[in-house]
């Protein structure tokens, strides 16, 4: 009987965590486009290695490059900004919770505009060697 309470013991004052889920709303029409002013856009190029490359506002802005966990400082400022659109494109290469971890610091900071784009060869061409 002492080996089954041992168990019991342990599981009844353990709480099991629920299961989270990441809600993603698509637009129905994929022609559909969004008119954004240049200046609240903020873009992040995410490479391999936990590199990211960040700017917002104009394309003449240079490219600045920080950690997935410094990430924090660049939105904190913008929080609870309904203005603001990121843009995040992730190489192949990168890791999947470089992305999520992305999105959970965008949600810290209700930043809820957002979109995941693949980068292209080009696109990460022009932040590389920064």
């Amino acid at each position: 009987h002492l080996a089954f309470l041992l168990p019991i013991s342990f599981m009844v004052p353990t709480v099991f965590r629920t299961p989270q889920a990441l809600e993603i709303n698509l637009s129905p029409d994929k022609e559909a486009q969004t008119q954004i002013a240049e200046s609240n856009l903020l873009q992040f190029r995410v490479l391999s290695e936990d590199k990211v490359y960040w700017k917002k506002g104009p394309k003449t802005d240079p490219w600045v490059r920080t950690s997935v966990a410094a990430l924090k400082d660049v939105l904190n400022p913008l929080r609870n900004n309904d203005k603001i659109v990121v843009l995040i494109n992730i190489d192949r290469e990168a890791k999947f919770n470089n992305m999520v971890s992305i999105i959970d610091q965008l949600d810290i900071v209700k930043l809820d505009r957002f979109s995941i784009i693949e980068l292209s060869p080009k696109d990460k061409a022009e932040v590389v060697n920064l």
